[in-house]
């Protein structure tokens, strides 16, 4: 009787690791297959004709939520489509990740530099595309950003991300592109470089954006004479004054004549590119000085190129660096605003500065229509593209510059483009 117990307890013990064993067995292979089989999650990258994020499905491995998060992160990366942008760049990479409550707190590891630099639709892409990839996967249904270990209130400049940021539908802010000034690579003058701001109808919001991507620096490697904190206040007066209140920092940084020329005159023409705006009154700590370091005056409103009542044409020509063309301008003293002058002027080669006229181009026609001048050219070659795109930015560069001129009608051959600043 006894052995008849035994025995049954021997097939009881054994009917139980069967079954401990098959439940394994189904777990793994359930794993496994989950595992090779994947999610399927949207990577959201950037499309930047139409300045939107793009959803692409991709199958993604894993079934612990953590480490899906740092595969999707790393597939931000390398967009399918070469249509499509990366919304992070390589050198971005994702420092920690935790989990709590639906909220994904992502600490990221990037360089400073590389931060300052980036575009106000790219820096929207990027904490977006971030953001919308890692809503997407279950579980989360917000992120928390911080920056090389830090919390803080912007991404960059534009995007807050001092609190959990969810799932983002819609377009992003619209923007306009502002002209801002920056020494040349030599500092012997200035060069014009293009900057995305948000758009806006009212002049001051629009100028304290100007003045802040100004005093930000360049983007492409230009030099700069600035720091952000040198701003303490700006305002706009009527008679179309413009007020920037610096700080005292700025005697922080001692300039020579020359650069102190180069800083006064870069502010000024950055936010005399503003229609709204007629001149510039610098003050420090709100107080009107006679100079900031000697060598300008700046005891009352200063006008674009420093104008005091002379007549300027200021044609414009070509610096090329970095991959990138900048519009510098030349201005000289006029007895009027001539057309053909400017023209001829801007054939010049020993400026420095590369000219796309050449000595045989010539106006066949022009005319002034409510702002717009319309200007039948005949350039007497045949551009590349690349040398017509060139061509027209210091074509309506130089003509605006002249009093009632703000849009040039350019017709060259059979094309027609009508330009702006």
């Amino acid at each position: 009787m006894a052995k008849k117990k035994h025995s049954s307890k021997l097939v009881a013990i054994f009917m139980l690791f069967l079954l401990v064993v098959s439940t394994l067995a189904l777990y793994i292979n359930f794993k496994s297959k989950s595992a090779s089989t994947g999610l399927v999650a949207k990577i959201y990258y950037y499309d930047p004709i139409v300045h939107e994020l793009v959803p692409v499905a991709q199958t993604i491995k894993g079934v612990d939520t953590r480490l899906v998060v740092l595969d999707v992160f790393n597939d931000l990366k390398n967009p399918p489509d070469k249509s499509l942008f990366p919304v992070i760049t390589g050198s971005m990479k994702l420092s920690s990740v935790s989990i709590s409550n639906g909220v994904c707190l992502i600490n990221l590891s990037l360089d400073e530099s590389e931060l300052k630099t980036i575009s106000l639709h790219r820096e929207y892409a990027a904490v977006y595309g971030i953001v919308n990839t890692l809503t997407e996967i279950k579980g989360i249904s917000e992120v928390q950003f911080k920056i090389n270990g830090e919390n803080r209130k912007y991404f960059s400049h534009y995007v807050e991300i001092d609190f959990p940021l969810s799932h983002f539908q819609g377009s992003f802010p619209k923007s306009v592109k502002a002209n801002l000034f920056f020494p040349t690579t030599d500092f012997k003058t200035l060069a014009i470089e293009q900057r995305e701001i948000p758009e806006a109808t009212d002049p001051l919001v629009k100028c304290s954006y100007i003045l802040h991507e100004l005093f930000r620096g360049s983007l492409y490697g230009l030099p700069g004479l600035f720091s952000e904190d040198m701003i303490k206040n700006f305002s706009i007066q009527s008679g179309g004054i413009a007020i920037v209140d610096l700080n005292e920092t700025v005697f922080n940084h001692p300039l020579g004549a020359h650069l102190e020329n180069l800083f006064i005159l870069s502010i000024v023409n950055t936010l005399t590119e503003i229609h709204d705006i007629e001149s510039v009154q610098i003050k420090v700590n709100n107080h009107v000085l006679d100079s900031l370091f000697g060598s300008v005056d700046i005891s009352s409103p200063i006008k674009r190129f420093f104008g005091n009542g002379d007549k300027y044409l200021v044609p414009y020509f070509s610096l090329q660096f970095n991959d990138n063309n900048f519009a510098v301008p030349m201005p000289v003293i006029a007895r009027d605003y001539s057309f053909a002058k400017l023209f001829e002027l801007m054939k010049k080669t020993d400026t420095g500065f590369i000219t796309k006229i050449t000595q045989k181009a010539k106006i066949i026609k022009e005319s002034i229509s409510e702002g717009t001048l319309n200007l039948v050219i005949d350039l007497g070659t045949v551009p590349s593209q690349k040398d017509m795109d060139v061509l027209k930015r210091t074509i309506v560069l130089s003509f605006t510059e002249i009093p009632g001129i703000s849009k040039v009608n350019l017709s060259i051959g059979e094309e027609s483009f009508l330009l702006g600043r």
